[in-house]
Parts: structure tokens; sequence; C-alpha cells
């Protein structure tokens, strides 16, 4: 989800059902890339068949899709998230 308080009104608000996830861009070869333009965020599950693999989650403004990545020594966001 993007969220954007430019797209909000003043009744807008975040709920226990919206999660914040900024568009952080990743990191590659010391290089930071796609800051504010997408959001890319590693997931919790590795691939099964080549655990250098992983999947991940990412979006830009009207475009979002999670896929496995083959490598993850790039540099992406983790959301920590803990039960109430």
């Amino acid at each position: 989800m993007v969220y954007s308080s430019e797209n909000s009104s003043s009744n807008d608000s975040l709920t226990d059902t919206h999660v914040f996830l900024p568009a952080t861009g990743y990191r590659r070869d010391g290089s930071l890339s796609d800051v504010r333009l997408y959001g890319y965020y590693w997931l919790s599950s590795l691939n099964e068949s080549y655990s250098n693999d992983a999947w991940r989650l990412n979006f830009d403004s009207s475009y979002r899709d999670i896929k496995v990545i083959f490598n993850r020594c790039a540099g992406m966001s983790v959301r920590a998230v803990c039960e109430k």
C-alpha cells in the first residue's frame, strides 16, 4: 500500500488494517537507487529450491508485485511486524 499525505483528505486515517510502506528504493554495489519512486521489501520466505533466492514485494504508486529475486545480498528494506 502506498499512502501519501498529499493524497489524503482530513477525514482519512490509518487504522490497524493498514501498514505504511515508504518508497525506500534499494542499495546495490554501494549505490542507492529508486528512492521515493519504488518500494522494495524483503518477505520472510526463501525460495525452497535455491536458498540464495528470496521473495520480495515491490511497488510504485500504481503497481505492486511479489517476485523471487535471485540475489539476497541486494539491499532492500525489511518491515518488522510483531503480534499484539
